[in-house]
């Protein structure tokens, strides 16, 4: 009758295996994702931050097209590469909007805070007086995009006139 080593050193001789597929799971899902950042879309390349596109937004007659995106965030990378690069919505927004990228890549930001972004991608239309009028979370294609612009912009503009 043989009896079979339990303890420590059994559960490292099981582990160690577990361990190293793991590490090197984790190293080949980096590598494979490296690269695939998302260029930001040419109508958010002025950089901008919030407070200086709603002073813009104000001055100019505009909305505010806040974004908020990381690198690691598979969606927000798909967003990047099409709604947000489309040519319409890119014409839309050099019409009628001050856009904004908010970065959250390293974690929360003062800005990412003041409008709760809890989920990303997180979009938001804010008047010309700072305040958040629209907001939805998640990827749209373009045309859905064009369409929450347009009615974002019109519910933006009856509030200022209150």
């Amino acid at each position: 009758m043989t009896t079979k080593k339990t303890g420590f050193g059994s559960f490292l001789r099981a582990a160690v295996p577990v361990a190293v597929i793991l590490v090197a799971l984790v190293v080949l899902i980096n590598a494979l994702a490296s690269g695939r950042t998302a260029p930001v879309p040419s109508a958010f390349a002025a950089g901008a931050s919030l407070d200086e596109a709603v002073v813009r937004a104000r001055e100019e007659g505009r909305v505010v097209f806040a974004v908020a995106t990381a690198d690691w965030c598979g969606p927000c990378q798909s967003y990047k590469r099409g709604a947000l690069a489309n040519e319409r919505v890119a014409s839309w927004l050099e019409a009628n909007g001050a856009p904004v990228v908010i970065d959250v890549t390293s974690g929360p930001t003062p800005v990412s805070d003041r409008l709760a972004v809890t989920q990303i991608p997180a979009s938001f239309v804010i008047n010309g007086a700072g305040e958040v009028v629209a907001r939805w979370t998640g990827e749209l294609s373009a045309s859905e995009l064009r369409e929450r612009l347009d009615a974002s912009k019109a519910m933006a503009r009856s509030l200022l006139h209150l």
